[in-house]
């Protein structure tokens, strides 16, 4: 009797002991990397508020499941964006076929700018000026790019990137009637970028998906988010132009770093940071916009102006001052 006692006791013990070293593990996976995290993630479970693990069936069938659709959808309704982390919607060679075009369309508009010498103030060089306001290439802060007319070139003219399917769910979902793809471009933060440019992208009804083509290190200067600044939630009244006031009680910035393949979707009146790229690198992030259908951003997106490619060198100085007039006041 008192044999079994003891061996009652050192089994409970046992047991004891593997649960609190299962807890410390537990804790232990808590603590470690955001990356190891994503991967290391059950099926289904949302690590933050606004993250969301793809499983590996759904990375490897490029679908995401109704349980994961909800959870995207839930994420950016209570937080204004969502991170979906561990498995990609697109394949790697959809990837690399992406960045290399992406590159290339950025080797075109650099080729073209640099004719005109001195004349242009470039991004990519002058990290000071955000001058350089055309049709194809816009920068909306300095040392950084938006090319926001590659949808209608290959592969993004066709599927996965042209109307995929989840991103229209996703956004019929928030919005509540038949959306559409009005937008699709490249984001580049090239090394010695300018400082934070917090902003929202307007009021409109729209929603925003960012996807990395490739990995990065961390100093390329990630899109930084402010977790419930978006319509409706508390601090929707965050000034846009300002980071987070964290002692007035608002959330603090969350560094959006993707891994390749991963997606960031953010509502426009999320308030977001492009940030200093502190690499060697040119970071270029692949972007897209839906929405209600016939809604058109005419705002940040503008018809009226100029083509890059439909000047030439003599016309430079027209161009210049064309680009800073386009400025806005400040």
């Amino acid at each position: 009797s008192t044999r079994l006692s003891t061996m009652r006791r050192n089994a409970a013990h046992h047991a004891l002991m593997a649960l609190v070293l299962g807890s410390c593990a537990w804790h232990a996976l808590w603590d470690c990397s955001h990356r190891l995290l994503s991967f290391a993630a059950p099926p289904g479970y949302t690590m933050t508020p606004w993250e969301v693990h793809v499983p590996k069936q759904e990375g490897d069938s490029r679908r995401l499941s109704s349980d994961t659709l909800a959870q995207t959808v839930q994420a950016i309704r209570s937080t204004g964006f969502a991170i979906l982390r561990g498995r990609s919607l697109f394949s790697d060679s959809q990837l690399d076929e992406a960045r290399e075009t992406a590159h290339a369309e950025l080797q075109k508009v650099k080729e073209k700018a640099e004719t005109f010498g001195s004349l242009l103030k470039l991004p990519w060089r002058d990290h000071k000026s955000r001058d350089f306001k055309y049709r194809e290439a816009v920068s909306h802060s300095p040392g950084r790019l938006d090319m926001p007319l590659l949808l209608r070139t290959e592969p993004f003219a066709s599927a996965p990137w042209r109307l995929h399917p989840d991103l229209l769910q996703i956004s019929e979902a928030l919005f509540d009637t038949p959306c559409d793809q009005s937008l699709l471009g490249a984001l580049w933060n090239f090394p010695g970028s300018g400082p934070d440019h917090w902003h929202r992208d307007g009021m409109l009804p729209m929603l925003v998906a960012v996807t990395a083509p490739c990995s990065y290190p961390e100093s390329v200067g990630f899109i930084h988010v402010q977790p419930f600044s978006h319509a409706r939630a508390k601090d929707e009244s965050s000034p846009a132009d300002e980071a987070p006031k964290t002692s007035a009680g608002e959330a603090a910035a969350v560094p959006a770093v993707l891994s390749c393949g991963e997606t960031l979707l953010f509502l426009y009146t999320t308030k977001h940071a492009a940030t200093p790229n502190l690499s060697t690198f040119e970071r270029g992030l692949i972007y897209t916009v839906y929405g209600p259908r016939e809604q058109s951003d005419n705002v940040n997106f503008k018809r009226s102006r100029p083509s890059l490619f439909s000047f030439k060198a003599p016309s430079a100085e027209v161009l210049q001052m064309i680009a800073e007039r386009s400025r806005p006041a400040r």
